[in-house]
């Protein structure tokens, strides 16, 4: 387990049967009910077969919205990172002036969670496994293998992470000579980070990035589906093509096709 890591997506819904159809449609997924007091309280989305198991595994997840209904303002799916600890998590980041929305609380025996917000605003969840450690399988189609945040601050937005995650923040440049910068923990690369916040409708926020096969597909069956295409598709010289959208209740995400 690599704690201090983002590793897992889900996203809210208040329609849960018309939100299978259309990430199943998607992306292929099954999904598993999970219940509580014979009430339904979230959803694991299975896709594909793990390296040492031939069952489906565990990709994302379909939590039930607070609100009544679905309205129209643009919300990203959720994202969260992996801690040890998460009350020492929480005083690294009020420390690094980013504060708890929802004070910590066991999830069953799964794990426990904090809903917080970086130093700009941006909404990120903690994550202490218990029992859930995250996804089973990753980096194949179907999963969710990249995290991306787009900031209005870049520079606040990496001393944030490093102060409270111990992430390094290393700027890059596109091929049109764009800066763009990679988060890494130990070395490895996590996540990036960019000031474009027209490929998000003009939100700062943390963007799960799901790996298909053909991002023109993708963006066929997502209008199919009812969604909508936000940005792209876009080609980034060197990595793949990639196109941001949100599903029928406004929830964006991002899916992404690669050259390797």
């Amino acid at each position: 387990m690599l704690f201090n890591t983002i590793r897992w997506a889900d996203v809210s819904v208040c329609r849960w049967v018309a939100a299978k159809e259309f990430y199943s449609g998607m992306f292929g997924w099954a999904f598993v009910d999970q219940y509580y007091d014979r009430q339904v309280i979230y959803s694991l989305a299975y896709s594909g077969k793990s390296r040492n198991c031939s069952e489906r595994a565990i990709v994302a997840g379909l939590g039930q919205s607070i609100r009544r209904e679905a309205n129209d303002e643009r919300q990203s799916w959720r994202s969260y990172i992996i801690v040890r600890d998460i009350a020492s998590a929480i005083g690294k980041v009020e420390s690094a002036r980013g504060w708890v929305i929802t004070e910590p609380m066991n999830v069953l025996d799964a794990g426990i969670i904090s809903v917080c917000s970086d130093s700009n605003g941006v909404e990120f969840r903690l994550w202490q496994p218990t029992r859930f450690e995250g996804p089973g399988i990753g980096n194949v189609s179907g999963t969710v293998n990249w995290f991306e945040l787009t900031s209005a601050n870049p520079q606040g937005s990496a001393e944030f992470y490093g102060a409270a995650f111990d992430w390094t923040c290393d700027e890059k440049l596109t091929a049109g000579g764009d800066s763009y910068w990679v988060f890494s923990s130990d070395g490895k690369p996590l996540a990036s980070m960019h000031g474009r916040l027209d490929e998000t409708d003009g939100k700062e926020l943390w963007l799960p990035y799901i790996r298909v096969v053909s991002v023109s597909q993708g963006v066929a069956i997502c209008r199919a589906l009812g969604g909508s295409i936000l940005f792209g598709p876009e080609m980034e010289s060197g990595t793949g093509r990639y196109a941001v959208m949100s599903d029928h209740e406004c929830n964006m995400f991002g899916i992404a096709e690669y050259i390797h």
